[in-house]
């Protein structure tokens, strides 16, 4: 019977084992790199100790050990990274959301995470204590720390820096340029700049990650509370739990050809532990890959713990 050489190409599928028995059903891997077979023994030798003869072998005996099967893909699919880190992979969602207030202490800099990202183009960051400003009003006892607004408001708000009482009479002419301070009857009042910063020259957003950063050069100080109202568009994908399973089992199937004699070849391991062979490269300059490893067990009602068939 004539042979031919062995070249394959083929699909292969994995179908994750939960622990109940039940199955999660048949994922391709995609554009699989590699599938190998390994089959290992262990040889243990008794030798001679005997002057005439030391060293030679008296008895020898192979052990079988596990079966291996190493799977290389450089396809990337949410199932696949879940394998490599040990968890599960879930659908995500989340619908859109508007007018979400969020407090937090700048640090300039310094960035600060939302509670969501995928941030959509609303987004207003206020100055706690602006927001915070009553409207003056005349003949009004006032302490140091104090916020006012003027009765029509200009956009800033102005902060007591000495204790008193408002005035009488007419309402102070407010400055708005920002650090002026004005007298108002014995309460002395000093403009604190624009109630709603800017984007740009007081922070900068990164809307993908949700993040706020105060600028070093701006109208946020360390340790000033502020105020965030955004909107957040709606989302759909899969989020990946990493590090929850200390094992995974699995069925795998190979569906090829061989191209050197054109005929279909079939690989069918019925379970097999699966584990990461190594890391997920998450930020490199070439195409990450994926490499997982297993041992195939031979279970109940199967004759050995793999198959090949050639037809």
């Amino acid at each position: 019977m004539s042979g031919s050489g062995l070249l394959l190409s083929g699909d292969v599928y994995v179908n994750r084992i939960n622990a109940d028995g039940s199955t999660s059903g048949w994922m391709p891997l995609g554009n699989t790199k590699k599938l190998q077979v390994t089959e290992k023994v262990k040889q243990i030798n008794r030798t001679s100790t005997s002057p005439g003869s030391y060293g030679a072998v008296l008895d020898s005996v192979q052990v079988p050990e596990p079966v291996e099967i190493d799977i290389n893909t450089d396809d990337f699919n949410p199932e696949m990274l879940a394998l490599m880190f040990r968890g599960d992979a879930d659908a995500f969602s989340e619908p859109a959301g508007s007018g979400v207030i969020e407090m937090f202490v700048a640090t300039p800099g310094r960035g600060h995470k939302l509670a969501h990202f995928n941030l959509g183009s609303e987004l207003v960051v206020q100055h706690v204590n602006g927001v915070n400003a009553v409207t003056w009003s005349a003949s009004t006892a006032k302490i140091v720390g104090d916020c006012v607004r003027p009765t029509v408001a200009n956009g800033h708000y102005y902060r007591c820096i000495q204790a008193g009482t408002t005035t009488s009479n007419a309402e102070p002419n407010w400055p708005v340029d920002g650090g002026t301070v004005l007298d108002d009857g014995t309460a002395h009042w000093q403009d604190m700049g624009l109630i709603n910063l800017a984007m740009g020259r007081d922070f900068v957003v990164d809307f993908a990650a949700g993040m706020i950063t105060p600028a070093l050069s701006g109208q946020i100080a360390s340790g000033e509370a502020l105020r965030v109202t955004y909107d957040h568009l709606a989302m759909t994908g899969s989020r990946i739990k990493g590090g929850i399973r200390p094992s995974i089992r699995a069925s795998v199937l190979l569906q090829g050809i061989n191209l050197a004699s054109g005929k279909p070849v079939r690989l069918e391991i019925p379970q097999t532990s699966l584990f990461p062979a190594g890391g997920v490269d998450l930020i490199t300059e070439n195409f990450a890959g994926f490499a997982i490893k297993g041992n195939p067990t031979k279970i109940d009602g199967y004759e050995a713990p793999y198959t090949l068939t050639l037809l």
